[in-house]
């Protein structure tokens, strides 16, 4: 018997940004472990609570804990389908001279690799060159030795980049537990000082990331841990302050989403990101003149918008007749009227994902706009389906089958 966890995430309004702090409780159910969250601060069954937040800010995102070590040090992190390794900051930056790479690692929960009995380093071999001076024979003599110096590890992100070290530790979540590695986090780019997390948890295929063996859910399915799938389904009221969202970790749930769910295969050879073929993109019956040669759409709980490229948006902006605002790069809607405007639909191997208005039109205290937006690094071929797509999709990542999953989310 497979343990399933269960991830629930509410929502709550605070000033523009949605926040929310709830409470996780761990539920053991004969080998099955459940994580179940509620809006009050629940008694931990098995002995063991933490927090989840979501935050809904221009990135809308989901966090969670994240132990590592033992005794275990707890840290908020970002789920991410978008992105690999699994990182945290390390109290190594504390040692740093003051910069602006590290103030974000400063502010944060920092992983302390001298209060955990079962943290090893993660070295890699370096030639080094010894030359020394002979008096006698008046001769230089030069011998290579091999020295061991720390593993390295980049990452780069919408917001940024992060550098550190690669570190191997039990990573546990939700009763889970595997020696894994992970990154030390010393430098983020000024992009991170704002973002309240201690670190993320990369949920894409291993290909991916910069660190060897660093994905923590696909080590976890290779081990036997956990069945070899995770799904989420989102709200898609985000002011709603109950349930805002789940994320079930080895499952799906079945409560969440009208059956059954269409299957979609992944892109045949080497897999990155969770990206699924989009054939043609249609608006009332007429396919719009992008992915003419096919495009890939990448299904993103990490994105709080679809993006593409220049072109794509304006096309489909245009067929859906709304207006770019030039300034801000936002189509508003006048008076958050959503009569007249069409729905889109995305044909991918015969499975057609329809956005209605009010799945693609966000309201923000009383202004409304779409959630198309310019993504200037994404090439023609490229479409990121983000929140507005999943808020609509009930969406199961197969990492045993190569495929996603899809079904109307129920609201």
């Amino acid at each position: 018997h497979h343990m399933i966890q269960t991830i629930e995430i509410m929502k709550a309004t605070l000033l523009k940004i949605l926040l929310v702090v709830l409470a996780l409780s761990v539920i053991a159910n004969g080998g099955g472990i459940t994580v179940s969250l509620n809006k009050i601060n629940p008694v931990g069954i098995a002995g063991r609570s933490s927090q989840v937040l979501f935050t809904n800010d221009a990135n809308q995102v989901y966090t969670g804990i994240l132990s590592i070590g033992s005794p275990p040090q707890d840290f908020r992190v970002i789920y991410d389908t978008g992105s690999s390794d699994t990182w945290v900051y390390s109290s190594g930056c504390l040692t740093q001279s003051n910069a602006t790479s590290n103030i974000a690692c400063r502010l944060r929960n920092r992983f302390d690799k001298t209060k955990s009995k079962s943290y090893t380093a993660v070295q890699q071999k370096t030639e080094i060159i010894v030359t020394k001076f002979n008096k006698k024979k008046n001769k230089t003599k030069k011998k290579t030795k091999i020295v061991l110096t720390p593993t390295l590890f980049e990452d780069f992100y919408g917001i940024g980049r992060v550098q550190g070290y690669v570190s191997s530790d039990i990573v546990s979540f939700g009763g889970i537990s595997i020696q894994q590695k992970f990154g030390e986090t010393i430098n983020a780019t000024r992009g991170f000082i704002d973002f309240n997390i201690d670190g993320l948890v990369g949920l894409a295929w291993p290909a991916l990331g910069d660190i060897d063996n660093g994905s923590v859910f696909f080590n976890m399915v290779s081990a036997g841990l956990i069945d070899g799938l995770f799904s989420v389904w989102l709200t898609q009221n985000i002011t709603q302050e109950v349930g805002g969202g789940e994320l079930v970790l080895g499952g799906v749930n079945e409560a969440r989403y009208v059956a059954p769910l269409s299957y979609v295969p992944l892109p045949r050879g080497e897999l990155r990101f969770w990206s699924i073929p989009i054939n043609f993109i249609q608006v009332n019956g007429v396919s719009l003149t992008v992915c003419n040669n096919g495009c890939e759409g990448a299904v993103d709980v990490g994105s709080a918008g679809i993006y593409a490229s220049n072109t794509t948006i304006r096309l489909i902006l245009s067929a859906l007749n709304l207006q770019l605002n030039e300034n801000s790069g936002i189509a508003f809607v006048k008076n958050c009227n959503l009569t007249g405007l069409s729905s889109i639909s995305f044909l991918s191997t015969g499975v057609s994902l329809v956005l209605r208005p009010e799945d693609y039109i966000r309201k923000e205290e009383g202004i409304c706009y779409a959630t198309f937006e310019i993504d200037d690094e994404a090439d023609e071929s490229s479409i990121t389906l983000g929140t507005p797509f999943i808020g609509r999709y009930y969406s199961v990542f197969d990492v045993k089958n190569k495929r996603m999953g899809f079904a109307t989310s129920k609201q």
